[in-house]
């Protein structure tokens, strides 16, 4: 099995950088192969809402590090995703990625 552990947290080795690896060190003891990412080490744009990926049935026109990402995320079998929460919402890295991957299948 092949988790994938990311972090929304700017802050390294802060409270969810520390948390999401210790669910990767959990799941390494019990035999998986884990990676540790850092959301906010990619270079993922906001949504700019053109639609031409959900109307227009074409790839992305952002051209940013999302494509390294998703490959990196299709590889997984799962994938554990922490969230520092600020003011009740999720990092803002959170964010970018989320309404990025509405049509990335």
């Amino acid at each position: 099995m092949n988790i994938i552990g990311i972090s929304a947290s700017r802050r390294e080795w802060g409270n969810t950088d520390i948390l999401v690896r210790q669910a990767l060190k959990g799941a390494a003891r019990e035999g998986a192969q884990t990676r540790f990412l850092r959301l906010t080490d990619f270079k993922i744009d906001q949504c700019r809402e053109c639609l031409v990926c959900l109307f227009k049935d074409k790839d992305c026109v952002i051209k940013d590090q999302l494509p390294t990402l998703l490959k990196v995320l299709r590889e997984a079998d799962a994938v554990v995703l922490g969230s520092p929460i600020h003011i009740l919402f999720a990092a803002g890295a959170i964010g970018n990625l989320v309404p990025r991957l509405f049509r990335q299948g």
